[in-house]
This record gives C-alpha cells, structure tokens and sequence, in this order.
C-alpha cells in the first residue's frame, strides 16, 4: 500500500488464494479508513489470476466507497463487468485522471 498524493494504492502481484484473501481485505479496510472521502486504486497487472470470488471482494469495497463519496478504480484487467468497477489501463492514467478532477482538494 502506497500513497500517491491524496490517493492510496493498493500495487497486487502472484496470485490471490483463500489464505491471501483476508489480507486483502484488511488492507482495502485499511485504504478506505485512511481518507474521507476514499480515493483508491488496485494496481493488478502483476496478478496472474482473478477469481469470481475476488471480484466480489472488490464489488464490496467499491460499494462502500462510493457511499462515502470516493472512486475505486482498478488498473490492469480489461473486460471486467462495469458493474466490478472502473478500470484503467495504466497506473498513470487513473493517477491523472484523479488529480485532473481535482482530487488533491480533499483532505483528512
């Protein structure tokens, strides 16, 4: 987990499991409890694989996210459902496109 600005992302490599789940999920806690409102990103390009249940997981942060006036967006997979999230190809544009909305306006 790093911060870019007012932005906190979440870097995912290898392959997400049933025993790397929770962690997973400690740390989208974690990002959304860091700022109000929550802008966060998962950079996944560095997963090898992505499981319905993994998806669902993501579903649920952004949906928490978003009630408190935040973006999630994921950067890597292609084709994924809308409904999953916004997805970006590269880290830089989501980046850009945050702080060309004006992101950097929100503080703790």
């Amino acid at each position: 987990m790093g911060l870019h600005g007012p932005c906190v992302v979440l870097r995912l490599a290898g392959k997400l499991s049933v025993t790397t789940e929770p962690v997973l999920q400690r740390r989208l806690e974690q990002a959304i409890a860091f700022r109000s409102p929550p802008w966060i990103i998962v950079e996944m390009s560095g997963l090898s694989e992505l499981r319905g249940t993994d998806l669902g997981l993501f579903d649920e942060a952004r949906r928490r996210i978003e009630a408190r006036s935040g973006r999630f967006i994921l950067v890597g997979p292609q084709g994924l459902p809308p409904a999953v999230s916004e997805v970006r190809p590269s880290l830089e544009q989501a980046l850009r496109e945050l702080v060309d909305e004006g992101v950097g306006r929100f503080h703790r």
